[in-house]
């Protein structure tokens, strides 16, 4: 809701939150899940170099956990991340 309200430095901070918390229970998914909502607040931003490395912490763990249907979410978040900044080859790699 902050992040659609342009709210960033709230939605950062619940974000953040709710990574301390899944980190606290080693939930891996909750953990990848923080990190994909923390780099789509950033890439709202525009801020792409702080959203990157969010997105790929939350594909490693998707990786390793071969979760399919959330690596094709981040690969559509990656795309459209690199289509903003006319960056067409690696938004087709992703897609």
């Amino acid at each position: 809701v902050y992040t659609h309200a342009e709210k960033y430095e709230q939605a950062l901070k619940y974000a953040n939150n709710a990574l301390k918390i899944r980190e606290r229970t080693n939930d891996e998914s909750g953990i990848a899940n923080a990190y994909t909502v923390i780099g789509r607040i950033y890439m709202s931003q525009k801020q792409y170099a702080k959203a990157f490395p969010y997105f790929d912490k939350a594909m490693q763990i998707r990786l390793v956990t071969n979760d399919k249907y959330n690596i094709a979410y981040l690969d559509n978040y990656l795309s459209d991340m690199f289509l903003q900044q006319n960056q067409y080859h690696k938004s087709i790699h992703y897609a």
